[in-house]
């Protein structure tokens, strides 16, 4: 590959012999060579990579055929050049580079696997962006298919190539997709006769390993959908379409029985992802006739195989078929729902699904939930529905054995890598029961599950373990049941609370502890029941094992029978004294039962005894606190987290966000009814009392972020729960948290400060003393969003910043609007448009969208608004262009609506202005490439200018910009 002149010579700091020296020492020497490590061998290397000149010294490494490891270091970079550095290279020299490339490849083949693979990214990432390349694909398949010991490397080519087409980072652009896919749509039949021709050739040699390639490689095709169905008229196509079952099943010739079983293994997995491929590809059935009743046909004939597979138990090519036929009904979902038990919607696809979650492996089970998920929609809203409600049925029962605890020992949390895949399936299940529960009657499954759970009991190999399982599909179900079921309902009450405490598993007790927790709704009706339930929950307290799931049943009973549990108030703020000190409770739990604990609290009639109460509550916390705060100074440190040390796993009693965690629950939870008479608010004595230590808090944790963000949360629960009665704390609050983050500027001051405007920014007397705080916090946020790549590491500063903003906005603009910050924050609003933070941008766009609507709205506002967006450098003009091309070039596709809110606010301020606006912008953009790649034409440009000019509403203008995006993209 020869570059332009100017490009041609290397620079004083790479060369070849620097870059040899330095891969050696980084793949081959770990003690470092001379002044040189492996570390900083490794960031000479990342520089060099990022540098024109890697371009020519790679070529001569791969060309020299050095060592492994610099061809393998060469060839990786060389792909990775071509795939986001492309645009470094002049066209001219694009012809050569696919000189090059191939010639690497032909001289490489037989060495390195891993360095051809490298090669062949690099020739099919090339052969997408090169737009001199024509018919890129019959050139490929001519060149390589020529000599036989490329085949290998001409079908990883073919693997890669449409499945990079829709790689973003190669930014190809709507149009030059079209015009590849238009290419190898013409292609496509000579595609499809040299696949075929290989298969033939493969499998008559006996050659797997290339026969399972190219197997491989046909699926990747079915992703771009260039395959009509008439393709495969011809028998040749259609033996090559079905020959992928013929590899699942295991049956490809005589000699089948002679491949290794990891060959064996690769063959069946790769049939199934090529099937599943083309299932989805073919997933409107009505537009391939021919080809969709042949691949279900072959699909329902693997059930021989699938059964053989069930008897030799070979779990791996059940997995296989499983696969399959779960994507085949998923594309004949709405045949079965919509014209059930005729032709392509056989019901047999269900009951052939419903044998797989039969097999006692839980894995096959796990496969087919996503089937089940979207045909239980797809059912909710068909005629047919009575139809589906036995298989529905037939499915939870089956997933019952599917859900048994592995162990006595072993509970649904354990974190060992087993029990966190069981629970993870869990998981699953009962979101699929959740959507079950909208097509069976709850009431019909509970009677079916406790048919089953009589099943159980009676027989004379009865297992704790499915009475478990049970259990925790009931756990799902009663949510659900009418509060008037009085059959079963109490049946399956006494039973779990007469299960003795002395001889029942854990995980058991465990999973009726649940249980019992999810029947307050029913228990708050029946309050017969509650007597019996209390007693069984404290009880379980005391043991270990037992009291997260105890106290979050109890909390619940405390949220949903808060009239019922006021009688027993002194007992639970016994229990919230006293449990701190078990070492078995679990801080979500904790903070359930004291969520619980203070909606009771709450519902008293007496203030005093609420506030007391409040008091009592947070004593306990404070006094953790406390003790956490005491360890920390003990220890000798004021600052820093390093590894956690003050807040992570081993911490211990240094630790401050457990207790912090329940004081921000409290007070979230905290909502007295207040009499008109009230002089003021029950909570206020309290967070008087609180303060000190979270003043303390921040004092003595100021670098540690999370503890910070943690007490930060405690303040916002306080002032949202007590709103203007905490007025008097005011300044304590606003003096704190200037001084906090002129120290250490972290974001969540900035989310305090905009909840403080959100509660005191219309009271004209806090007014002032607010604009003062967000001023004063202007300059370390500046600082930082502006230091380097400050924005892009401190999203979330950018985020808080502009929610504050936008709170001024809404409750006090005028002062906002008369700032001496407000330029500042406008320019930093428009530096801000583009960051890669969806929240962040979300924001940026939210005050923007606020500012243009008081524009447009309030008289009085208008003035100011129109100064910023006439100044000619960073006013609307500037706006314009920067909501244009962050929406094409770089935000995602989820952040694009946002900014075309503020887009349509501009217009509908100047529609005749902001249409001109939008025009320089558009013309602005890269539409065409220095390599000649038009990524988008004039009249395309001028068809965007017209429809964005005139978008009738917000929706419209976000499908325009991102139809726009695709362009580039």
């Amino acid at each position: 590959m020869t570059m332009s002149s100017e490009k041609q010579s290397t620079s004083d700091t790479y060369s070849y012999t620097s870059v040899v020296e330095a891969v050696g020492v980084l793949y081959n020497n770990s003690n470092g060579n001379g002044h040189l490590s492996k570390e900083s061998a490794s960031q000479w290397l990342d520089g060099f990579q990022k540098s024109i000149y890697s371009w020519q010294i790679c070529n001569d490494i791969l060309q020299h055929n050095t060592d492994l490891s610099c061809c393998y270091f060469a060839a990786q970079t060389m792909r990775s050049k071509i795939k986001y550095q492309f645009h470094e290279l002049p066209p001219n020299t694009h012809h050569d580079l696919k000189a090059s490339l191939f010639s690497h490849l032909n001289s490489q083949s037989r060495t390195s696997p891993q360095v051809v693979t490298q090669l062949c990214l690099a020739i099919a990432d090339l052969a997408l962006q090169m737009v001199q390349w024509r018919n890129s694909l019959q050139e490929i398949i001519v060149t390589l298919s020529r000599d036989g010991h490329l085949m290998d490397n001409l079908l990883e080519i073919l693997f890669v190539m449409p499945e990079e087409i829709n790689n973003k980072s190669l930014r190809l652009g709507q149009n030059r997709r079209h015009e590849l896919i238009g290419e190898w749509d013409q292609h496509r039949l000579e595609l499809l006769d040299f696949f075929a021709s290989c298969l033939n050739q493969y499998e008559s040699a006996g050659n797997w390993k290339l026969a399972n390639k190219l197997i491989g490689t046909f699926g990747q095709w079915w992703s771009v959908g260039v395959f009509a169905d008439n393709d495969f008229v011809e028998q040749h196509r259609m033996d090559l379409l079905l020959a992928p079952f013929r590899f699942i099943a295991g049956s490809q010739t005589a000699t089948a029985g002679s491949l290794s079983p990891d060959l064996a293994e690769s063959a069946h997995t790769t049939a199934a992802e090529c099937l599943c491929s083309a299932f989805y590809a073919v997933e409107a059935v009505d537009l391939y006739p021919t080809v969709v009743p042949a691949m279900v046909n072959a699909a329902l004939g693997l059930e021989p195989a699938y059964q053989a597979s069930v008897a030799a138990e070979d779990t791996s090519r059940c997995i296989s078929i499983c696969r399959v036929w779960s994507d085949m009904a998923q594309s004949l979902t709405p045949k079965l729902t919509n014209e059930p038990n005729v032709g392509l919607g056989s019901l047999r696809t269900l009951d052939l699904l419903l044998t797989v979650v039969g097999h006692p492996c839980r894995e096959l089970a796990e496969y087919t939930l996503s089937f089940w998920y979207s045909f239980a929609a797809a059912v909710s809203v068909s005629k047919s529905k009575e139809l589906f409600q036995p298989y529905m049925e037939r499915v939870v029962v089956a997933l019952v054995k599917h859900c048994q605890c592995a162990s006595p020992n072993s509970t649904t949390g354990d974190a060992d890598q087993d029990t966190t895949g069981f629970h993870e399936f869990r998981e699953r299940v009962t979101e699929l029961l959740e959507d079950v529960l909208y097509l069976v009657e709850p009431e019909r499954l509970l009677c079916t599950m406790f048919n089953l759970l009589k099943e159980f009991e009676a027989s004379s190999s009865a297992d704790w373990r499915l009475t478990e399982a049970v259990l925790f599909i009931l756990c799902i179900i009663v949510s659900e049941v009418s509060s008037q079921e009085n059959e079963v309902t109490p049946q399956l009450l006494h039973a779990v609370l007469s299960l003795p405490p002395d001889s029942t598993p854990i995980p058991l007790q465990l999973t009726g502890l649940t249980f019992l927790g999810k029947m307050a709704v029913w228990v708050n009706i029946h309050q017969e029941f509650l007597g019996a339930v209390f007693p069984v929950l404290l009880n379980a307290l005391s043991n270990p094992e037992l009291v997260s799931a105890s106290a979050s049943a109890l909390g619940q009973y405390c949220t949903f029978c808060k009239t019922q549990m006021q009688s027993q108030f002194a007992g639970l703020l016994q229990v919230a004294e006293t449990l701190p000190n078990n070492s078995g409770l679990k801080p979500d739990a904790a903070q359930e039962l004291l969520c619980g604990i203070t909606q009771v609290l709450s519902r008293l009639p007496d203030e005093q005894q609420i506030t007391a109460g409040l008091q009592r509550l947070c004593d306990v916390q404070v006094a953790g606190l406390e003790a956490a705060l005491a360890a920390r100074t003990a220890a000798g440190s004021r600052s820093g987290c390093s590894g956690g040390s003050c807040c992570g796993p081993n911490a211990g009693k240094a630790n401050p966000i457990p207790w912090l965690d329940c004081l921000a629950t409290l007070f979230r939870e905290f909502h007295p009814n207040l009499s008109s008479s009230s002089e003021s608010h029950p909570g206020l004595p309290v967070m008087r009392a609180v303060w000190p230590s979270i003043e303390r808090t921040l004092a003595q944790y100021p670098d540690c972020m999370r503890v910070v963000e943690h007490t930060c949360r405690v303040i916002r629960y306080q002032v949202r729960c007590l709103k203007r009665s905490c007025a008097p704390l005011l300044p304590q609050l606003a003096d704190r948290i200037m001084l906090s983050y002129a120290a250490c500027p972290h974001s969540c001051f900035l989310y305090l400060a905009g909840i403080l405007t959100d509660e005191f920014g219309e009271d004209s007397t806090c007014q002032v003393g607010l604009l003062q705080l967000l001023e004063a916090m202007m300059g370390p946020t500046l600082a930082t969003l502006e230091s380097g790549r400050g924005l892009a590491q401190n999203p979330d500063m950018a985020e808080d910043l502009f929610r504050l903003c936008t709170r001024f906005l809404q409750r006090c603009p005028g002062q906002l609007l008369a700032s001496r910050a407000l330029p500042t924050i406008w320019q930093l609003a428009l530096g801000s448009l583009s960051a890669e933070h969806r929240d962040a941008v979300a924001s940026v766009t939210k005050f923007l969208q606020e500012l243009l609507q008081l524009g447009q709205h309030n008289q009085q506002h208008r003035e100011p608004v129109l100064a910023l967006l006439s100044d000619s450098e960073q006013g609307g003009a500037a706006l314009t262009r920067v909501l244009v091309h962050a929406s094409v070039l770089q935000l995602s596709s989820y952040s694009v609506p946002d900014a075309a809110e503020v887009l349509h606010s501009l217009l509908l301020l100047d529609q005749r202005t902001v249409s001109d606006w939008i025009g320089a912008a558009l013309l602005q953009l890269p539409a065409t490439r220095p390599d000649g790649l038009v990524q988008a034409t004039p009249d395309q440009i001028q068809h965007f200018h017209r429809t964005l000019a005139n978008s009738s509403d917000v929706s419209d203008m976000s499908r325009q910009l991102q139809q726009l995006a695709r362009l580039f993209k």
